[in-house]
């Protein structure tokens, strides 16, 4: 049998009024994309061999998900866009995706979660249903010997801001059927790998820390916490039953409750309403003052870099075609010209934050590892709140002598030195989304059984 999962139906427009940058099959769910639970359904179902995604808002990760699982049997197929207000015309606009009577066809419309006890309960109960009626409700969908069935089952609400609050902690408490992310053997706990906790934090379950997060000294989780990847909280910060999604900083004695924090976005689920912070705000005590030290120290050491690294970037400027891939001169193509800006005042020395636009290094150049975009941007708004003279002398030295005698970049499962605070642990892959008349063969993502 295969299996469809459309993503595209109006039910979603509540997930792009909240989260306009985030892909609706993305959205994650008690710290799991929503899409990921419909590929653990599919495969424990058994008799489904291709899924095919239909999403109408690309996502780079959505076709990267069964690659990092490992155990499905099954192809996955990413196909292209195609807002369709019936499933007779999803067929018609998709040619690719076959429904033979024989084999039978599985539809997710929209954006439903089953509830379920077992994976068997999904197609139990079926009634009739229309194809070709428009406006469908979000659902699971059967299409079976020339007919269409609704499969009966229950569904988590997923159509509004505070039920997909809710269905958060609903997960993180009944899971059900359905993995949860992290490593524990507790109860309603799951904590992910690299997580940096600092004396005096208080942890109640029940309670999700993915991957890369980092704990500021006295912070305190309490009555359900889900946080994302590449989270920084810092110190003296309350939050309660909130959900932090990834790439999210919260600066020192916030308080949070009942809230769910999407980067600047901080969203009160009961009334609906949702405010865009600006960095200052979020940072505290950021902003830029009129006599700043961190600049006057600057000077001398952009002066003593521009002396002392002239000759390796004249050497690099004659043999730059070669030499572009050693770390060493990749990193010092970027940072010398910048270093004549630090002498008149006008670039930073270390990045400050995540929208200081002119900078020579950042604060994660200090480790060799492969970071994201994302992932960057937390350090710098690290720096930006715990800087200190010897921590901005440091960024430097370390970041050109770690790669002097570097004559590659280690790969990312090998990193020479491990910062639990910042290392991303989910790979770049880039999600080729491939157009209705390539090759199937060209588009399946294969992946090896349990």
């Amino acid at each position: 049998m295969k299996a469809c999962i459309y993503i595209g139906t109006p039910c979603l427009d509540w997930c792009r009024k909240y989260f306009p940058d985030k892909p609706p099959g993305e959205l994650p769910i008690a710290g799991k994309e929503w899409c990921a639970y419909l590929l653990d359904l599919c495969s424990m179902l058994g008799d489904i061999d291709k899924l095919y995604i239909v999403d109408c808002y690309p996502a780079e990760r959505l076709s990267s998900l069964s690659k990092r699982s490992g155990y499905w049997s099954t192809k996955l197929t990413y196909l292209s866009p195609a807002f369709c207000p019936s499933p007779t015309e999803l067929l018609q606009a998709q040619p690719r995706i076959p429904c033979t009577p024989e084999e039978g066809l599985l539809l997710f419309w929209g954006m439903p979660l089953p509830k379920l006890t077992v994976p068997e309960d999904l197609l139990r109960d079926l009634r009739p249903a229309n194809p070709a009626a428009q406006n469908l409700p979000a659902g699971v969908y059967l299409w079976r010997n020339g007919k269409f069935y609704e499969c009966a089952c229950p569904l988590h609400p997923l159509d509004d801001i505070e039920n997909y609050f809710e269905l958060n902690f609903t997960l993180l408490k009944t899971p059900g059927i359905y993995t949860l992310p992290g490593y524990t053997d507790q109860k309603d706990q799951g904590i992910g790998r690299n997580i940096t906790i600092l004396p005096n934090c208080t942890l109640e379950p029940p309670l999700i820390i993915q991957d890369n997060c980092y704990l500021g000294r006295s912070l305190t989780l309490t009555n359900g916490v889900i946080l994302g990847r590449n989270t920084l909280l810092d110190d003296y910060t309350t939050v309660k039953h909130s959900v932090i999604l990834d790439n999210t900083y919260l600066g020192s004695r916030m308080y949070l409750e009942d809230k769910i924090v999407c980067g600047n976005r901080v969203i009160d689920v009961h009334s609906g309403a949702f405010v865009d912070l600006q960095e200052e705000f979020l940072a505290m005590d950021s902003r830029r003052k009129l006599f700043d030290r961190f600049r006057v120290v600057s000077i001398p050491i952009a002066a003593i870099l521009i002396i002392s690294l002239l000759p390796w970037f004249l050497l690099g400027c004659l043999f730059k075609t070669w030499l572009d891939k050693v770390p060493f001169f990749h990193l010092l193509f970027r940072v010398y010209p910048k270093c004549w800006g630090v002498l008149v005042w006008k670039t930073n020395l270390v990045r400050v934050g995540a929208k200081d636009p002119d900078y020579a290094f950042r604060f994660l150049d200090r480790y060799l590892l492969p970071y994201d975009e994302k992932t960057l941007e937390q350090g710098d708004v690290y720096y930006q709140q715990h800087r200190t003279i010897s921590m901005m002398v440091g960024v430097v030295c370390r970041s050109l002598l770690k790669r002097l005698f570097q004559l590659s970049e280690p790969p990312p499962d090998t990193p020479d030195e491990l910062p639990p605070k910042f290392r991303s642990s989910t790979p770049t892959t880039e999600t080729d989304i491939e157009p209705s008349s390539a090759s199937e063969s060209d588009n399946a993502i294969s992946t090896p059984p349990k």
